[in-house]
């Protein structure tokens, strides 16, 4: 079955590395990923996404215009991107960073990501998201943890990081 994830944020907050290792993780458990992002020239403050679609099998498109999950970690996105937020889209977003979203649904989670990252000073709220994501089962810690030693950067607190989400209730 096609799974479609949006990741939404500003730059600066690591969403596009947030993307490729959820792709990593997810292909390191055999599964098809195709990765695709945009940002803004300025990049740093400018809204940006990466989309994700997998499956067991070969993914024929990238592009979609429908999401099963969109996770929204800032206002500015939300904004940017209002018009991909369908009531049967399941929603998380950051509880301070994102006040409002477009539509009227019961289908969202408001989690408190910047503020566990703030109170363990952890930097890396990005892999704390991803953790959560696994604790909801759509992919495993360990894939993730693999997936940032694959990449190199502050390995560390990436992984202490993930595991702090993971832990979240």
């Amino acid at each position: 079955m096609v799974y479609r994830l949006k990741l939404l944020g500003i730059g600066g907050q690591g969403i596009v590395f947030m993307g490729w290792i959820l792709g990593y993780a997810l292909n390191f458990e055999g599964k098809y990923v195709a990765l695709h992002q945009s940002y803004g020239s300025e990049v740093r403050g400018t809204p940006v996404y990466a989309d994700i679609v997998f499956n067991n099998e070969p993914v024929d498109c990238p592009y979609t215009r429908e999401f099963d999950l969109i996770v929204a970690l800032h206002q500015k996105a939300v904004d940017a991107y209002a018009d991909v937020f369908t009531p049967r889209t399941y929603i998380i977003v950051d509880k301070i960073l994102v006040k409002r979203i477009p539509i009227d649904t019961k289908n969202i989670e408001f989690k408190p990501f910047v503020k566990i990252g703030e109170r363990e000073k952890v930097k890396a709220i990005n892999m704390i998201v991803l953790g959560y994501l696994a604790k909801k089962g759509l992919v495993k810690l360990e894939s993730l943890v693999n997936a940032v030693k694959v990449a190199g950067k502050n390995i560390e607190e990436n992984e202490r990081a993930l595991r702090l989400g993971y832990t979240m209730t």
